[in-house]
């Protein structure tokens, strides 16, 4: 009887956790959390129309890698390679948040594409959308996923 006690306190204390990472609460204390946006379509700026879309979530692969800089990818239509096995990769939830553990330091953070690694971002030395963990603390990070968008 005791086992199966214990077997349903685990079961409860799990969904607790994934539904409150579907609702964007955060647990994770040192490392990255945030959420993965999806923009496609016209954002263009106009007079005459008012846009509203602001994306939306989405579920992804998330593959970090040590800081990269572009001198170390593959660059192909928007898309990376990176020769270089990842630190950590996990995946956001279909509201497109994600929270990872990583030791304080200097990260690349990446979603896997049809395509390859999409990032979208790059610091002035041509480093690969950083992001830096410090001891004690979560990074937060919205990563949008744009390629199908114009802007």
């Amino acid at each position: 009887m005791k086992p199966n006690l214990f077997l349903i306190y685990t079961i409860f204390c799990l969904t607790g956790c994934s539904a409150q990472l579907k609702k964007g609460i955060f647990s994770v204390e040192e490392g990255i959390s945030g959420q993965v946006i999806w923009k496609q379509g016209n954002y263009m700026p106009s007079s005459d129309i008012i846009r509203k879309k602001k994306g939306k979530g989405i579920e992804r692969e998330i593959v970090v890698f040590k800081l990269v800089n572009k001198s170390q990818a593959i660059s192909e239509n928007g898309f990376f390679k990176i020769n270089k096995k990842p630190l950590a990769i996990t995946r956001s939830t279909e509201n497109g948040f994600f929270e990872i553990k990583l030791p304080p330091g200097k990260y690349s953070v990446f979603t896997k594409e049809e395509k390859g690694l999409f990032a979208n971002s790059f610091d002035g030395d041509g480093n690969i959308n950083p992001v830096e963990v410090t001891s004690g603390q979560a990074t937060r990070l919205l990563i949008m996923v744009d390629y199908k968008a114009a802007y």
